[in-house]
């Protein structure tokens, strides 16, 4: 075995570590992407809640909710993990 059946050999290692890294690296990727999609559909959902509330209360109260829901929800999001 020459140097370039050697050098080959190293090459085609490293890229295969690279590739089986590059892999695990996007599935992580994209399970934090589908989580912040969901903090975001809740935070959404939160301002909904908070906007049609506070046309039937006044809003020192309807933010005083929406505070309390928003520390709610990311209690609950902190216990999921």
């Amino acid at each position: 075995m020459d140097a370039y059946h050697i050098l080959v050999i190293v090459l085609s290692v490293f890229l295969a570590i690279y590739l089986l890294l590059s892999i695990v690296f996007v599935v992580y990727l994209i399970k934090v992407v589908k989580s912040i999609k969901q903090i975001s559909e809740k935070a959404a959902s939160v301002v909904d809640s908070a906007s049609n509330l506070s046309k039937f209360v006044s809003p020192a109260v309807a933010g005083k909710y929406a505070f309390e829901a928003l520390q709610k929800a990311i209690k609950h999001h902190k216990k999921g993990k």
